[in-house]
């Protein structure tokens, strides 16, 4: 088969917004889509949770310590979320996947995996108080991307101007 990977990060200098994010994601329940992409399976290292077994416990090992969420797509696209142990950051691995013989082009599967990155990670405005904030959902992730840029980039990290 064919694999396309779209990978990056956000930095944050807020940690406690790391905390907020992942839990809002959590709250009342993971999503059920994202944009137009109807999710079918997730994972949450984090609190143990993997909806892709008949008893939802993951089979890899859960870290309570750091967050860790992956969703896997009816597309064939997958999207981890996650933050950097070592790092002020939070990182995104997304893949799409198509069988050998596909008629896909590899130009239609980029296309078809931005369209779902920047369903999950978008800039754009909630109204509200001119604040942003990132999760599952555009508006969500908006907010969060726009309270970290709008809380200024730090100036140097260490002895290194930026």
């Amino acid at each position: 088969g064919r694999h396309i990977t779209n990978n990056s990060y956000y930095l944050c200098y807020q940690p406690e917004m790391f905390d907020r994010m992942f839990g809002e994601i959590r709250d009342g329940g993971y999503p059920k889509t994202v944009g137009k992409f109807k999710i079918s399976t997730v994972r949450d290292l984090t609190v143990g949770f993997d909806n892709n077994y008949p008893d939802n416990k993951p089979r890899l090992p859960v870290c309570p310590g750091s967050h860790m969420i992956t969703f896997t797509f009816e597309n064939g696209c997958v999207v981890t979320l996650r933050t950097s142990g070592t790092e002020p950051k939070i990182k995104y691995y997304s893949e799409i996947v198509r069988e050998a013989g596909n008629p896909a082009t590899d130009e239609e599967m980029r296309a078809e995996l931005w369209e779902l990155v920047s369903a999950v990670v978008s800039t754009q405005s909630t109204g509200t108080n001119n604040s942003y904030y990132l999760c599952y959902q555009p508006e969500m992730f908006a907010r969060m991307f726009g309270e970290i840029r709008d809380g200024g980039y730090p100036k140097t990290v260490g002895k290194f101007k930026i």
